[in-house]
This record gives C-alpha cells, structure tokens and sequence, in this order.
C-alpha cells in the first residue's frame, strides 16, 4: 500500500461558477488527469494522475462567494518512491492543474 500525502490550496476566482467548472475541466483534461469525474450538483472535479514519476489525484470543490468563486484545491500525492525526496509530488499535482488553468 502506497504512503500517501495530502496538500490543500484555497483560491479566490472571479466569475460564475458552472464557467469556472467548465474551465477546472478542461484544465485537467489538458494536464493529463485520467478519470475526470464531475459531480454537477455539488460542483466538485476528481481526477487521477499517473505518470512514471509521480501518483496521485486531484479534487477540486467550488463554492459561491462574496467576490466570485472559491476554489478548493486538495492534492493527494504518493510520498513513497525516490521521485518524492527530490520534489513534492502534490507541488507537482498543482502545478499541472494550474498551468493548464
């Protein structure tokens, strides 16, 4: 069983949120998450990344605010192989969802 870590980023967005949802999606779709699953009805995204370096997945839950939309950003990386002492592996999990953003 793999030893797994999680890392959580919060986000402030402007704009609605079914854009916003629109936009996590295809953000993970073009970061290369296999098995984006998304739950219309509580506004959350779910993708899985396996590469040789780096395992782990990614939810995404947004929610209504004052100033556009947040947000929640929770990463869960596997910490247990030699590519994780050299790097983050949920940094790296962010990073791919984020630039693709």
């Amino acid at each position: 069983m793999a030893v797994r870590k999680s890392l959580t980023e919060r986000v402030v967005i402007n704009g609605d949120r079914a854009l916003v949802m629109q936009q996590c999606r295809k953000a993970m779709t073009a970061g290369g998450f296999k098995k984006v699953t998304v739950n219309e009805a509580l506004f959350q995204i779910s993708g899985k990344v396996t590469k040789m370096s780096l395992a782990g997945r990614l939810d995404v839950t947004l929610s209504p605010t004052v100033g556009g939309t947040e947000m929640v950003m929770r990463s869960t990386g596997n910490v247990d192989n030699v590519y994780a002492a050299f790097r983050s592996p949920n940094q790296k999990i962010l990073k791919l969802f984020k630039d693709n953003l």
